[in-house]
């Protein structure tokens, strides 16, 4: 595949505030427009998305697409997006996610210069289910994406859930011995190729949680260099969040991913978070747990 630039696929179901502010800030891309393309697949959105999506096209290269809901398809709606990618390089975005106006060129720029890489970005304000930082979120909302940027980079309450293991490891992920597991969907770029040779995401997968973990597992199998994009460029926006909810189908979607690798690594996800198992505090000697999956993570 020799088309070099970057397919930004986002999925989205009723958000399209979130995703208005995600288009916008991809509008300000350093990045030539024309090595990039933009592809949202609305999973069976009801308010408006299809026109919202409409209202960009004379601003950038973007495609719709949609598919009917039926359950928290994101597996299946990433799927049609790499089925449609014309780009070497696909760039994953959550609606909610805004980003810098480098960030394309950034992911460009690492992504042209080693083969099979898998690029991890991390943002200000995700945590898997807490919303302890949702206030100081909102205090930036309206400000330019990268001023906002600037402030957060002084709020440790707003990093990234991932940033204090990557410190401990120097955000070199050799150094760590299951580094899919801190492959979340919401800002990773991979090349296209990779995808389609590992055949994209599990559509098994129709509840929250895991789905990234898995196809993340696949690529590093493949043989993909996983690396970290040092730089914060990115913000996830403030939304609401069913922390029960996310658990309880995470634990579903956990021992799913056991039953079908049956590693070590995926026998404790099912019962540990990531944290828990690559600093190894997983086993008691009374064969407790170490609460990790009821903790305010």
């Amino acid at each position: 595949m020799k088309n070099q630039g970057i397919t930004v696929i986002i999925p989205t179901y009723n958000c399209k505030d979130l995703l208005a502010r995600t288009l916008d800030s991809i509008c300000t891309q350093s990045l030539d427009r024309t090595l990039f393309e933009v592809i949202v697949v609305d999973d069976g959105s009801s308010d408006g998305t299809d026109l919202l999506v409409s209202k960009y096209k004379s601003r950038l290269d973007v495609s719709y697409f949609f598919q009917s809901d039926e359950g928290f398809r994101v597996a299946a709606a990433r799927n049609i997006g790499i089925r449609h990618a014309y780009f070497d390089t696909v760039l994953f975005l959550d609606a909610g996610i805004v980003i810098s106006s480098q960030l394309l060129a950034l992911h460009m720029q690492y992504q042209t210069r080693e083969d099979a890489l898998v690029l991890i970005g991390t943002s200000y304000g995700v945590n898997d289910y807490s919303n302890k930082c949702e206030d100081t979120l909102r205090q930036v909302m309206n400000d330019e994406v990268d001023v906002a940027l600037h402030k957060l980079g002084a709020v440790e309450e707003t990093f990234d859930s991932r940033t204090s293991y990557l410190r401990e490891i120097d955000f070199d992920l050799a150094r760590m011995a299951a580094p899919w597991l801190i492959f979340w969907g919401g800002h990773v770029s991979v090349p296209t190729q990779s995808l389609r040779h590992v055949g994209g995401f599990d559509e098994w997968f129709n509840r929250w949680g895991g789905e990234d973990n898995e196809l993340g597992l696949r690529l590093y199998q493949l043989g993909c260099t996983f690396r970290v994009l040092r730089q914060v460029a990115s913000i996830h926006l403030p939304h609401e969040k069913d922390p029960v909810q996310k658990r309880f189908d995470a634990r579903i979607n956990t021992k799913y991913i056991h039953q079908k690798h049956g590693l070590i690594e995926t026998s404790l996800l099912i019962d540990h978070n990531w944290k828990c198992i690559v600093s190894g505090n997983y086993a008691f000697a009374d064969g407790g747990s170490c609460g990790c999956m009821s903790s305010g993570d």
